[in-house]
């Protein structure tokens, strides 16, 4: 579709928004167009833009942003074409839920306040299960998740002391009627809750509507029923996405085979990544366009090395990645060799992030520096918690593609690089990181007050 089409149909403007996601190519796409071609909500959405991290924004406008003075009145306008609001916090905001549009709730919520809530209006929601759940509030939320006719994203945190197996046979098969898409578990306290869900996510992922599966601290005692859990995973051809964390075990069970040709999007947090030779079979060749690693693995200097550039090196067998994140505890110099050479190697590769978690300082920009001119792609980079020299900073490239960098973390012996940098301020929240929100997590305090409008 021509440029000239657009122009001609005003409102097409608003139609094709609608279906991008990334909000960086979205506002791309709006600055193609003369300002006068785009509806007042639009522009005000631009100007927000101009303020504020994009991800902040797009595609769910979210509640706890900070705005200037005349910072609400925009997002007030915006909110009408970015048609969510996503409430994640509980504390007083500027902006509330308008007309009959969904709300995204990642903030969490206990059952004692979401038992008052309809779920008409849900299309998100975060809940937490505690030892002081009622049998009455637990029935109060089932009734109204079976059917609340807009949700697709549950997030499930279990806190409590005892496992309430019947409340939980019962949530879930409310969460198999319904019409989740995404699930995100996460497992505080207790293994028989781990084991439970085992077999239920066994029943979600038969019925062809998963798309996103998200799984932190599962732990069971029965390798029986971990392979149960990846056969399903695998068989599911309906999944986009997965996380995986703090559950080497099932994570060494889903390497045994190829990653399913649906899978777009894989995030693991492991600490026994061993040789990483079944790793790197397992993502060879699929059509991952996400790749988050986080390497926890505990080994002797040069053996992580070695391993870490046996995964990096597998990258170019991704030919459809586009988003790079990897977090590790040193990098030596084999794995900065295979970097260098994998990067050039991905033709979209349009993020790419580095972030070190590794108690001994090390100084990673010089070497990279050179590789982004052969990246014409990558806009993004994110270099947290690593040391820049002057030189460094001096010899940041400015012909490159790089438009965003978060430096979070780091260290410098000079100037700041001439670039958009973002988080130099270590009291900066994460939330105003350019790059979206590292390590976010739906799960935290609890909610303070009911809200009728959810």
């Amino acid at each position: 579709m021509s440029l000239a089409c657009v122009l001609a149909q005003p409102d097409l403007a608003e139609v094709i928004v609608g279906f991008i996601s990334c909000p960086y190519a979205a506002i791309a796409f709006l600055k193609l167009l003369p300002s006068d071609c785009l509806s007042d909500a639009l522009r005000s959405f631009l100007a927000l833009a101009a303020e504020l991290p994009p991800p902040q924004l797009w595609p769910r406008l979210r509640a706890s942003i900070t705005l200037s003075p005349g910072g609400a009145a925009l997002a007030s306008a915006a909110l009408s074409e970015v048609g969510m609001l996503e409430i994640d916090t509980w504390r007083p905001t500027l902006l509330t839920p308008r007309g009959v549009a969904p709300v995204a709730v990642s903030a969490p919520v206990s059952l004692d306040v979401a038992q008052h809530w309809h779920g008409r209006r849900l299309h998100e929601v975060a809940l937490t299960l505690q030892s002081t759940d009622t049998a009455d509030a637990m029935a109060a939320v089932v009734a109204w998740l079976r059917t609340a006719p807009q949700l697709r994203v549950l997030h499930l945190r279990h806190e409590a002391d005892v496992v309430d197996s019947h409340g939980l046979a019962v949530l879930w098969d409310a969460v198999v009627a319904s019409g989740v898409t995404e699930l995100d578990i996460a497992n505080d306290t207790h293994d028989a809750f781990s084991e439970a869900m085992y077999a239920h996510l066994a029943m979600w992922l038969a019925t062809g509507r998963a798309r996103r599966l998200q799984l932190t601290a599962l732990h069971v005692s029965s390798p029986e029923a971990v392979h149960r859990l990846v056969g399903c995973i695998q068989a599911c051809t309906s999944l986009q996405s997965l996380d995986i964390s703090y559950m080497d075990d099932v994570a060494a069970a889903l390497f045994q085979a190829p990653l399913p040709l649906s899978l777009r999007k894989l995030s693991l947090n492991i600490a026994r990544i061993r040789t990483a030779d079944d790793l790197c079979a397992a993502v060879t060749g699929s059509r991952l366009t996400h790749l988050v690693l986080v390497n926890r693995t505990r080994q002797l200097g040069p053996t992580y090395d070695k391993t870490m550039a046996k995964v990096l090196g597998v990258l170019p067998a991704i030919t459809s990645l586009e988003h790079v994140e990897l977090t590790y505890i040193s990098m030596g110099p084999r794995c900065r060799a295979a970097l260098v050479l994998a990067l050039p190697q991905l033709p979209s590769l349009q993020l790419l992030s580095l972030t070190c978690f590794g108690s001994t300082p090390h100084y990673l920009p010089s070497w990279l520096l050179p590789v982004l001119s052969r990246c014409p792609t990558l806009h993004r980079i994110a270099l947290r918690n690593v040391h820049w020299s002057a030189a460094d900073a001096a010899d940041w490239p400015s012909a490159s593609s790089v438009r965003h960098l978060c430096v979070r973390g780091c260290k410098f012996e000079g100037a700041i690089p001439p670039a958009t940098v973002c988080c130099q301020d270590p009291a900066a929240p994460h939330s105003a990181c350019h790059l979206g929100d590292p390590g976010r997590s739906v799960h935290g305090v609890d909610a303070g007050a009911t809200a009728a409008y959810l």
